[in-house]
């Protein structure tokens, strides 16, 4: 297994499952799904050699994953190991300053 989903203290679920259930399109919520089963599955390989979605680096250690209007913030730690710390919907051609930094601020804590 490759992935960690990021969970807040004291949290009931992680802030993917949580992103999730909170979209209203059954449609999406499947795309995602599927797609963290692959990388799951394939881990930093499936990501740098697959073309069906979006990646792009950040900033640092911090990388995007897009599809459509869904963003997932991750890093990469030893292990190969993909930690998914943020998921939120984008809507404007910058990434908002406030997920940036609580992207930041979760890398930070699993450092």
């Amino acid at each position: 297994m490759y992935i960690e989903l990021f969970k807040e203290p004291n949290a009931e679920m992680d802030v993917v499952t949580q992103y999730i259930l909170g979209l209203e399109s059954l449609e999406e919520q499947t795309k995602i799904l599927a797609l963290l089963d692959k990388i799951d599955e394939g881990g930093a390989k499936y990501l740098i050699t697959s073309h069906e979605h979006n990646t792009k680096k950040i900033e640092d250690d911090m990388f995007e994953i897009k599809i459509a209007k869904n963003r997932f913030l991750y890093c990469y730690r030893k292990g190969n190991k993909i930690h998914i710390v943020h998921a939120f919907t984008k809507s404007t051609q910058k990434l908002p300053t406030l997920d940036k930094k609580l992207a930041r601020k979760r890398i930070k804590s699993i450092s």
